[in-house]
């Protein structure tokens, strides 16, 4: 039972724990219909504005357990996460050098430092900065093993979300720093293949129903706990499926049958994620990775694909995708449009554009004038002699053997700035 003298005590004289306190209370009330993070905005920002008056005490304050689980609940919050995310790596990075001062508490010091981790790894990968945590000064053994009950099969989601993270760390440095460009394209292709090893390694420590498998995701979950950490399984593979794909046809070439290779990659997972939007909860306590992010990723990647491939077999079937990606994005303008705070997209608007594109490929077979017009015309006649999707036999995941055309891109795609789009969302 909770003493509320010390409770009331600890919230005057603990800012940390005050921090702590107030943020986990947040988050309860948005779960549970409170209200967002926007100011002035429900329970939720009341609470919460307690804990960013006290921000700048707690970040002053002396690195411990709890200053640190402080920091790295409040990396949750979409509105600050960068800034949130960067003071708890160097909290984390901090306690994870030195011996602990509570060997009972060394469990929990384990699981925090390990989802600070992947947390900042993570937007670390994706905002293309580099990581606070240096990985040659990490001295934090993983946690003991914790499994996370998923229906009927069990998941330690803390060492599966470390394990992912400590590849994205080694993308990160050996392919899209600022020293990786120097690489020669060899060395770089080489590497490409050598993670993409690790990450199908990966794969097969996963549970057989969560395992990404290039199709529409119909699984059901009767916890929300589950869907969110199986959807951040999916949107953390195919996150970097994408980003190798799009590294490895910038530096192969559009032609090459490396580069074909790339491209079915980027439209298979392109249509993986859109699979994804059905499942994905339109609520403000959802991942903006898995909210907007990677849905508008793979409106992108499957829009260039039908404009450059206007006659192709596969044009159809992602037109249809992106007609789900135009539904999901028009029901999440509506559902902030109900809460006084419209989201202002017009992505929904490609698949209008997409379909109008090839009925006029259709009329006349040349590119129609206009945003999309370079003055080259369309082979009315193009290899149509492809493979449609296929299984491959040691994986067990579709393939497209298919020489596909996508724009070729002058730099490696990556997520917007997450700090910068949270906070169109939920300001």
């Amino acid at each position: 039972m909770v003493d509320l003298q010390t409770l009331e005590q600890n919230l005057t004289s603990n800012k940390p724990f005050m921090g702590l306190f107030y943020t986990v209370v947040a988050l309860g009330c948005m779960y549970r219909d409170g209200g967002s993070f926007r100011p002035g905005e429900g329970l939720a920002w009341r609470l919460f504005s307690q804990v960013i008056a006290v921000y700048s005490d707690i970040i002053l304050s002396k690195r411990t357990l709890i200053s640190m689980q402080a920091s790295g609940i409040r990396s949750m919050i979409p509105k600050y996460e960068g800034l949130f995310i960067r003071e708890a790596a160097r909290a984390a990075a901090a306690l994870s050098k030195r011996e602990f001062e509570d060997p009972r508490r060394e469990s929990s010091r384990r699981a925090t430092f390990w989802i600070i981790y992947y947390i900042e790894k993570e937007y670390s990968f994706h905002t293309t900065l580099s990581s606070v945590i240096c990985d040659e000064d990490v001295s934090c053994p993983l946690p003991y093993p914790r499994p996370v009950v998923m229906d009927e099969s069990g998941l330690d989601w803390i060492q599966t979300a470390a394990v992912f993270s400590r590849i994205l760390s080694k993308a990160y440095i050996s392919l899209f720093s600022v020293s990786a460009t120097m690489k020669p394209k060899e060395e770089c292709l080489a590497e490409i293949d050598s993670l993409g090893a690790e990450v199908d390694g990966w794969l097969q420590s996963l549970p057989d129903e969560l395992r990404p498998r290039h199709e529409v995701w119909n699984i059901r979950f009767t916890k929300l706990a589950s869907l969110i950490i199986a959807l951040r399984i999916q949107i953390m593979y195919y996150g970097l499926k994408v980003s190798l794909a799009r590294l490895a046809l910038h530096l192969s070439g559009s032609e090459s049958g490396r580069g074909s290779e790339a491209k079915a990659s980027l439209l298979l997972a392109a249509r993986a994620i859109v699979g994804l939007t059905q499942q994905v909860p339109q609520e403000p306590y959802t991942p903006m990775i898995c909210l907007t992010h990677m849905p508008m990723m793979a409106t992108f990647i499957l829009f260039d694909y039908v404009v450059q491939n206007p006659r192709h077999p596969e044009t159809r079937k992602s037109l249809a995708y992106l007609d789900i990606t135009a539904g999901y994005f028009s029901r999440l303008n509506l559902v902030y449009a109900s809460k006084g705070t419209p989201f202002g997209n017009h992505l929904g608007e490609f698949a209008a554009i997409a379909h109008q594109y090839i009925r006029s490929q259709e009329k006349d077979g040349h590119r129609p004038q206009g945003a999309f017009s370079d003055g080259t015309a369309i082979d009315p006649h193009p290899d149509l002699s492809l493979e449609p999707i296929a299984t491959n036999q040691s994986t067990g995941m579709p393939e497209l053997q298919q020489n596909l055309t996508l724009s070729p891109p002058n730099t490696v795609q990556t997520l917007p700035n997450s700090e910068a789009a949270a906070s169109d969302m939920h300001s």
